[in-house]
Protein backbone atom coordinates (compact mmCIF):
# COMPACT_ATOMS: atom_id res chain seq x y z
CA UNK A 1 0.00 0.00 0.00
CA UNK A 2 1.26 3.26 -0.80
CA UNK A 3 0.90 6.61 1.30
CA UNK A 4 0.97 10.11 0.71
CA UNK A 5 4.43 11.60 -0.52
CA UNK A 6 6.67 13.01 2.18
CA UNK A 7 8.17 16.50 0.92
CA UNK A 8 10.94 16.41 3.50
CA UNK A 9 12.70 13.55 1.16
CA UNK A 10 12.70 15.79 -1.99
CA UNK A 11 14.79 17.93 -0.12
CA UNK A 12 17.00 14.92 1.19
CA UNK A 13 17.90 14.61 -2.82
CA UNK A 14 18.48 17.87 -3.28
CA UNK A 15 21.17 17.77 -0.40
CA UNK A 16 22.62 15.08 -1.82
CA UNK A 17 23.44 16.12 -5.20
CA UNK A 18 22.94 13.20 -7.08
CA UNK A 19 22.10 13.76 -11.15
CA UNK A 20 18.68 12.22 -10.76
CA UNK A 21 16.59 11.51 -7.33
CA UNK A 22 13.05 10.69 -7.04
CA UNK A 23 11.15 10.46 -3.74
CA UNK A 24 8.43 7.84 -4.10
CA UNK A 25 5.31 7.16 -1.97
CA UNK A 26 5.85 5.09 1.03
CA UNK A 27 4.79 2.26 1.25
CA UNK A 28 2.23 0.33 4.11
CA UNK A 29 1.80 -2.77 4.90
CA UNK A 30 1.06 -5.21 7.55
CA UNK A 31 3.29 -7.55 9.60
CA UNK A 32 3.34 -10.80 7.90
CA UNK A 33 3.50 -9.20 4.24
CA UNK A 34 5.42 -8.54 1.22
CA UNK A 35 6.80 -4.88 0.90
CA UNK A 36 8.01 -4.52 -2.85
CA UNK A 37 10.37 -1.48 -3.70
CA UNK A 38 10.40 -0.53 -7.26
CA UNK A 39 12.67 2.24 -7.87
CA UNK A 40 12.04 4.74 -10.88
CA UNK A 41 15.36 4.18 -13.31
CA UNK A 42 15.93 5.62 -16.49
CA UNK A 43 17.51 2.99 -18.68
CA UNK A 44 19.68 -0.15 -18.38
CA UNK A 45 21.65 0.00 -14.79
CA UNK A 46 25.06 -1.75 -14.29
CA UNK A 47 25.08 -1.75 -10.61
CA UNK A 48 22.28 -1.15 -8.33
CA UNK A 49 22.44 -1.28 -4.10
CA UNK A 50 19.81 -0.73 -1.79
CA UNK A 51 20.00 1.12 1.17
CA UNK A 52 17.88 0.70 4.58
CA UNK A 53 18.56 4.29 6.99
CA UNK A 54 22.37 4.49 5.24
CA UNK A 55 23.46 0.70 5.62
CA UNK A 56 23.64 -1.58 3.03
CA UNK A 57 21.23 -4.57 2.78
CA UNK A 58 21.18 -5.46 -0.59
CA UNK A 59 23.40 -5.26 -4.07
CA UNK A 60 23.10 -6.17 -7.80
CA UNK A 61 26.40 -6.00 -9.66
CA UNK A 62 26.51 -7.48 -13.57
CA UNK A 63 23.89 -10.27 -12.21
CA UNK A 64 25.71 -11.21 -8.46
CA UNK A 65 23.17 -10.49 -6.06
CA UNK A 66 23.88 -10.22 -2.15
CA UNK A 67 22.13 -9.39 1.00
CA UNK A 68 23.15 -7.98 4.07
CA UNK A 69 21.81 -8.04 7.74
CA UNK A 70 18.26 -8.82 8.29
CA UNK A 71 17.01 -9.16 4.66
CA UNK A 72 19.40 -12.24 4.26
CA UNK A 73 17.21 -15.43 2.95
CA UNK A 74 13.97 -13.62 2.65
CA UNK A 75 14.21 -10.71 -0.20
CA UNK A 76 14.71 -10.80 -3.90
CA UNK A 77 16.25 -8.19 -6.13
CA UNK A 78 16.23 -7.86 -9.70
CA UNK A 79 18.26 -6.38 -12.50
CA UNK A 80 15.32 -3.60 -12.52
CA UNK A 81 16.26 -2.57 -9.06
CA UNK A 82 13.01 -4.07 -7.88
CA UNK A 83 13.27 -5.23 -3.97
CA UNK A 84 11.26 -7.92 -2.53
CA UNK A 85 11.00 -7.86 1.34
CA UNK A 86 9.31 -11.32 2.49
CA UNK A 87 7.15 -11.77 5.81
CA UNK A 88 8.23 -8.10 7.19
CA UNK A 89 7.78 -7.19 10.38
CA UNK A 90 8.33 -3.85 12.57
CA UNK A 91 12.25 -4.42 12.54
CA UNK A 92 12.08 -3.62 8.69
CA UNK A 93 10.65 -0.28 9.37
CA UNK A 94 12.92 2.18 7.94
CA UNK A 95 13.86 4.89 4.71
CA UNK A 96 14.76 2.62 2.02
CA UNK A 97 17.13 4.21 -1.13
CA UNK A 98 18.08 3.28 -4.23
CA UNK A 99 21.25 3.82 -6.03
CA UNK A 100 21.54 2.45 -9.76
CA UNK A 101 24.66 3.00 -12.17
CA UNK A 102 23.69 4.01 -15.68
CA UNK A 103 25.86 5.18 -17.73
CA UNK A 104 28.59 6.18 -15.44
CA UNK A 105 25.90 8.33 -13.38
CA UNK A 106 23.75 7.78 -10.43
CA UNK A 107 19.88 7.45 -10.28
CA UNK A 108 18.66 7.39 -6.34
CA UNK A 109 14.75 6.73 -5.35
CA UNK A 110 13.55 6.89 -1.81
CA UNK A 111 10.86 4.90 -0.39
CA UNK A 112 9.74 4.58 3.26
CA UNK A 113 8.16 1.54 4.67
CA UNK A 114 5.87 1.69 7.42
CA UNK A 115 4.42 -1.93 9.07
CA UNK A 116 0.86 -2.08 10.99
CA UNK A 117 -0.36 -4.62 13.37
CA UNK A 118 -2.50 -7.52 12.20
CA UNK A 119 -6.24 -6.15 12.36
CA UNK A 120 -8.77 -7.93 14.34
CA UNK A 121 -12.21 -9.04 12.99
CA UNK A 122 -14.82 -6.27 13.42
CA UNK A 123 -17.42 -5.73 15.97
CA UNK A 124 -20.53 -5.91 14.75
CA UNK A 125 -23.81 -4.41 16.27
CA UNK A 126 -27.32 -3.61 15.10
CA UNK A 127 -30.30 -1.12 16.14
CA UNK A 128 -33.77 0.28 14.86
CA UNK A 129 -33.62 3.63 13.79
CA UNK A 130 -36.65 4.71 12.30
CA UNK A 131 -38.32 2.54 9.86
CA UNK A 132 -34.62 0.82 8.84
CA UNK A 133 -32.74 -1.22 10.63
CA UNK A 134 -28.85 -0.15 10.81
CA UNK A 135 -26.15 -2.48 10.78
CA UNK A 136 -22.72 -1.24 11.50
CA UNK A 137 -19.20 -2.15 11.40
CA UNK A 138 -16.40 -1.17 13.29
CA UNK A 139 -12.99 -1.68 12.99
CA UNK A 140 -9.45 -1.16 15.21
CA UNK A 141 -9.45 2.43 16.28
CA UNK A 142 -5.70 2.70 15.62
CA UNK A 143 -5.87 1.25 12.06
CA UNK A 144 -9.13 3.05 10.98
CA UNK A 145 -7.27 5.90 8.60
CA UNK A 146 -5.78 2.36 6.84
CA UNK A 147 -8.81 0.64 6.67
CA UNK A 148 -11.87 -0.45 4.23
CA UNK A 149 -14.89 -1.57 4.89
CA UNK A 150 -17.35 -3.68 2.45
CA UNK A 151 -20.77 -5.77 3.51
CA UNK A 152 -21.56 -8.94 1.74
CA UNK A 153 -25.18 -10.23 1.86
CA UNK A 154 -26.98 -12.38 -0.94
CA UNK A 155 -24.38 -12.21 -3.29
CA UNK A 156 -24.24 -8.41 -2.91
CA UNK A 157 -21.52 -6.26 -1.84
CA UNK A 158 -21.78 -2.35 -0.57
CA UNK A 159 -18.37 -0.82 -0.01
CA UNK A 160 -19.33 0.86 3.07
CA UNK A 161 -19.11 0.36 6.83
CA UNK A 162 -22.81 0.70 7.69
CA UNK A 163 -26.18 -0.72 5.61
CA UNK A 164 -29.35 -0.30 6.56
CA UNK A 165 -32.54 -2.78 5.68
CA UNK A 166 -36.04 -1.82 5.75
CA UNK A 167 -37.90 -3.19 8.46
CA UNK A 168 -40.98 -4.79 6.41
CA UNK A 169 -38.41 -6.78 4.08
CA UNK A 170 -38.62 -10.28 5.05
CA UNK A 171 -35.54 -11.90 6.20
CA UNK A 172 -34.99 -15.43 6.80
CA UNK A 173 -34.00 -16.77 9.83
CA UNK A 174 -30.57 -18.20 8.70
CA UNK A 175 -29.51 -15.06 6.59
CA UNK A 176 -25.99 -13.87 7.44
CA UNK A 177 -24.42 -10.70 6.52
CA UNK A 178 -20.34 -9.85 6.74
CA UNK A 179 -18.64 -7.30 7.21
CA UNK A 180 -14.90 -7.46 5.95
CA UNK A 181 -12.54 -4.95 6.93
CA UNK A 182 -9.29 -4.86 4.16
CA UNK A 183 -5.97 -3.54 5.54
CA UNK A 184 -3.12 -3.19 2.81
CA UNK A 185 -3.44 -6.96 1.81
CA UNK A 186 -4.83 -8.35 4.60
CA UNK A 187 -8.60 -8.91 5.26
CA UNK A 188 -10.35 -10.08 8.43
CA UNK A 189 -14.28 -10.18 8.57
CA UNK A 190 -17.02 -10.79 11.15
CA UNK A 191 -20.80 -11.74 10.28
CA UNK A 192 -24.01 -11.46 12.16
CA UNK A 193 -28.00 -12.87 12.00
CA UNK A 194 -30.04 -10.42 10.46
CA UNK A 195 -32.96 -11.91 11.97
CA UNK A 196 -31.66 -11.30 15.31
CA UNK A 197 -31.76 -7.61 14.88
CA UNK A 198 -35.40 -7.36 13.86
CA UNK A 199 -38.00 -6.69 16.52
CA UNK A 200 -40.12 -10.35 17.02
CA UNK A 201 -43.28 -10.70 16.25
CA UNK A 202 -45.90 -10.21 18.38
CA UNK A 203 -48.21 -13.02 16.97
CA UNK A 204 -44.53 -15.64 17.26
CA UNK A 205 -44.06 -14.27 20.92
CA UNK A 206 -48.08 -15.30 21.59
CA UNK A 207 -47.23 -19.17 19.85
CA UNK A 208 -44.40 -19.74 22.01
CA UNK A 209 -46.29 -19.07 25.86
CA UNK A 210 -49.54 -21.32 23.95
CA UNK A 211 -46.75 -23.82 22.90
CA UNK A 212 -45.09 -23.67 27.02
CA UNK A 213 -48.59 -23.96 28.32
CA UNK A 214 -49.33 -26.92 26.00
CA UNK A 215 -46.43 -29.06 27.36
CA UNK A 216 -46.82 -27.80 30.85
CA UNK A 217 -50.58 -29.25 30.93
CA UNK A 218 -49.58 -32.41 29.18
CA UNK A 219 -46.74 -33.66 31.42
CA UNK A 220 -49.07 -32.61 34.56
CA UNK A 221 -51.78 -34.83 33.02
CA UNK A 222 -49.51 -37.61 32.64
CA UNK A 223 -48.38 -37.83 35.94
CA UNK A 224 -52.03 -37.99 37.43
CA UNK A 225 -53.26 -40.52 35.34
CA UNK A 226 -50.12 -42.57 36.43
CA UNK A 227 -51.40 -42.03 39.97
CA UNK A 228 -54.86 -43.13 39.71
CA UNK A 229 -53.55 -46.29 37.76
CA UNK A 230 -51.43 -47.28 40.58
CA UNK A 231 -54.07 -46.69 42.85
CA UNK A 232 -56.47 -48.63 41.25
CA UNK A 233 -53.88 -51.76 41.20
CA UNK A 234 -53.13 -51.37 45.07
CA UNK A 235 -49.14 -50.21 44.10
CA UNK A 236 -49.55 -47.13 45.45
CA UNK A 237 -49.87 -48.05 49.29
CA UNK A 238 -46.80 -50.40 48.44
CA UNK A 239 -44.76 -47.70 47.14
CA UNK A 240 -46.22 -45.56 50.18
CA UNK A 241 -44.84 -47.94 52.64
CA UNK A 242 -41.69 -48.86 51.13
CA UNK A 243 -40.51 -45.24 50.85
CA UNK A 244 -41.86 -44.02 54.05
CA UNK A 245 -41.53 -47.15 56.14
CA UNK A 246 -37.84 -47.54 55.89
CA UNK A 247 -37.40 -43.62 57.09
CA UNK A 248 -39.74 -44.62 60.13
CA UNK A 249 -37.86 -47.81 60.84
CA UNK A 250 -41.67 -49.34 60.29
CA UNK A 251 -40.79 -53.01 58.85
CA UNK A 252 -40.69 -53.32 55.30
CA UNK A 253 -43.88 -55.14 53.16
CA UNK A 254 -43.77 -58.05 51.88
CA UNK A 255 -44.94 -56.47 48.65
CA UNK A 256 -48.23 -58.49 48.70
CA UNK A 257 -51.76 -57.22 48.81
CA UNK A 258 -54.25 -56.71 51.74
CA UNK A 259 -56.52 -59.77 51.22
CA UNK A 260 -52.90 -62.18 50.77
CA UNK A 261 -51.56 -60.70 54.36
CA UNK A 262 -54.73 -61.59 56.03
CA UNK A 263 -54.28 -65.27 54.30
CA UNK A 264 -51.40 -65.72 55.94
CA UNK A 265 -52.46 -64.33 59.34
CA UNK A 266 -55.16 -66.66 59.42
CA UNK A 267 -52.91 -69.74 58.66
CA UNK A 268 -50.52 -68.58 60.91
CA UNK A 269 -52.82 -68.27 63.74
CA UNK A 270 -54.97 -71.75 62.84
CA UNK A 271 -51.27 -73.74 62.70
CA UNK A 272 -51.18 -71.97 66.85
CA UNK A 273 -54.43 -73.40 67.71
CA UNK A 274 -53.79 -77.17 66.12
CA UNK A 275 -50.38 -77.25 68.07
CA UNK A 276 -52.44 -76.44 71.46
CA UNK A 277 -54.79 -78.88 70.66
CA UNK A 278 -52.10 -81.30 70.26
CA UNK A 279 -50.68 -80.78 73.55
CA UNK A 280 -53.87 -80.75 75.60
CA UNK A 281 -54.98 -84.36 74.40
CA UNK A 282 -50.97 -85.88 74.65
CA UNK A 283 -51.80 -84.55 78.35
CA UNK A 284 -55.31 -86.03 78.20
CA UNK A 285 -53.89 -89.31 77.26
CA UNK A 286 -51.31 -89.37 79.78
CA UNK A 287 -53.15 -88.70 82.22
CA UNK A 288 -55.83 -91.40 81.10
CA UNK A 289 -53.16 -94.28 81.31
CA UNK A 290 -53.40 -96.42 84.13
CA UNK A 291 -49.81 -95.55 86.64
CA UNK A 292 -48.03 -98.87 87.33
CA UNK A 293 -47.47 -99.93 90.95
CA UNK A 294 -44.11 -99.50 90.67
CA UNK A 295 -44.30 -95.89 89.23
CA UNK A 296 -44.59 -92.44 91.22
CA UNK A 297 -46.85 -90.02 90.02
CA UNK A 298 -46.46 -86.44 89.07
CA UNK A 299 -48.20 -83.90 89.45
CA UNK A 300 -46.85 -82.20 86.87
CA UNK A 301 -47.86 -84.14 83.88
CA UNK A 302 -44.32 -85.40 83.11
CA UNK A 303 -44.27 -89.11 82.78
CA UNK A 304 -44.87 -91.49 85.76
CA UNK A 305 -41.21 -91.92 87.95
CA UNK A 306 -40.26 -95.24 89.22
CA UNK A 307 -41.22 -95.32 93.30
CA UNK A 308 -38.00 -95.02 95.38
CA UNK A 309 -37.15 -97.89 97.20
CA UNK A 310 -37.81 -97.26 101.33
CA UNK A 311 -35.30 -99.40 103.68
CA UNK A 312 -37.09 -100.00 107.20
CA UNK A 313 -34.84 -100.48 109.56
CA UNK A 314 -35.98 -104.04 111.10
CA UNK A 315 -35.98 -105.37 107.78
CA UNK A 316 -33.02 -107.90 107.40
CA UNK A 317 -30.48 -106.75 104.95
CA UNK A 318 -31.15 -109.50 101.69
CA UNK A 319 -27.70 -111.11 100.50
CA UNK A 320 -26.89 -110.85 96.95
CA UNK A 321 -28.47 -113.51 95.04
CA UNK A 322 -26.98 -115.45 93.00
CA UNK A 323 -26.17 -114.76 88.79
CA UNK A 324 -28.81 -117.06 88.38
CA UNK A 325 -31.58 -115.52 90.04
CA UNK A 326 -30.66 -112.23 88.50
CA UNK A 327 -32.52 -110.90 85.46
CA UNK A 328 -31.18 -111.34 82.09
CA UNK A 329 -29.81 -107.19 82.17
CA UNK A 330 -27.56 -107.92 85.36
CA UNK A 331 -26.75 -111.55 84.02
CA UNK A 332 -24.79 -109.52 81.39
CA UNK A 333 -23.28 -107.16 83.85
CA UNK A 334 -25.78 -103.85 83.11
CA UNK A 335 -27.34 -102.31 85.82
CA UNK A 336 -31.21 -101.65 85.62
CA UNK A 337 -31.54 -97.84 85.03
CA UNK A 338 -34.93 -96.05 85.98
CA UNK A 339 -34.97 -95.76 81.82
CA UNK A 340 -34.82 -99.70 81.97
CA UNK A 341 -37.18 -100.19 84.36
CA UNK A 342 -39.34 -97.80 82.52
CA UNK A 343 -39.00 -99.42 79.26
CA UNK A 344 -40.02 -103.02 81.04
CA UNK A 345 -42.67 -101.57 82.45
CA UNK A 346 -43.86 -100.55 79.05
CA UNK A 347 -43.37 -103.42 76.99
CA UNK A 348 -44.99 -105.38 79.90
CA UNK A 349 -48.09 -103.56 79.63
CA UNK A 350 -48.31 -103.65 75.98
CA UNK A 351 -48.10 -107.48 76.00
Amino acid sequence: MRGGGLPGLALLCLALGSIQCEASEPIVGVEGEEAIFSPKIAGVAKEITWKKNGHKVAEWDNGTVMFFQSLKDRAELLDSGKLTIHSIAQEDVGTYKSEALVDGQYQEDIITLQVLARPSPPTLNCSVVGDHVLFRCTGDSELESYARYRWERGGKVVDLNTITIPLGEDVGHSETAMCIVSVSKTEVNSSISLSSCFPEDPSNVRRRYVLVVVVVVAVAAAVILTLVYLYKKGHLNTIHSRIFGKRSGAPESTGESPESEKQLLNLGSNSNVDVHLKESKGREQSAAEPIADDMEPDDTGSPPKPKRATVTEDAPVSEPSSAANLPDETKNGELDTPAKLEETSLKEESQ
